[in-house]
């Protein structure tokens, strides 16, 4: 896919009341201002030009449904519509290996509980089955 190509980022509901509380926070906390300023350059930069990048993709069964950024331990995972040119941002998660809050198994137990099928609907995507 052409890095010329640029998509319109929405995030969804529950990801956009995070970003206001961790904005509202940022200027009481450095960690919490460099984690907000991380994921505003993800969705303001790296997701309008590398949407839907091969090296974003995740292994099956979520491949072709799911893409993601990495930013050191931080993952934002997303869908994209390439016939809407729509990124849609679903969540963010740290990375803990063989830990139940690991970014990769909170989203697949969301996705299990269909918490993403209004996003996956409005991209026309079907969800992915876990």
């Amino acid at each position: 896919m052409a890095s010329s190509v640029r998509y319109e980022v929405k995030v969804s509901r529950e990801l956009a009341s995070q970003l206001a509380e961790l904005k509202a926070a940022a200027d009481e906390s450095k960690a919490k201002r460099q984690l907000y300023n991380s994921l505003k350059r993800c969705a303001v930069e790296l997701l309008r030009e590398h949407a839907g990048s091969e090296r974003d993709l995740l292994t099956a069964p979520l491949r072709r449904a799911v893409y993601r950024i990495k930013q050191g331990r931080l993952r934002t995972f997303d869908i994209l519509s390439e016939r809407k040119k729509l990124v849609v941002m679903l969540m963010v998660g740290m990375r803990k290996q063989r830990d139940k809050h690991d970014a990769y198994e909170v989203l697949n137990r969301r996705i299990r509980a269909g918490d993403f099928d209004p996003q996956f609907e409005e991209c026309g995507i079907q969800r992915p089955a876990l």
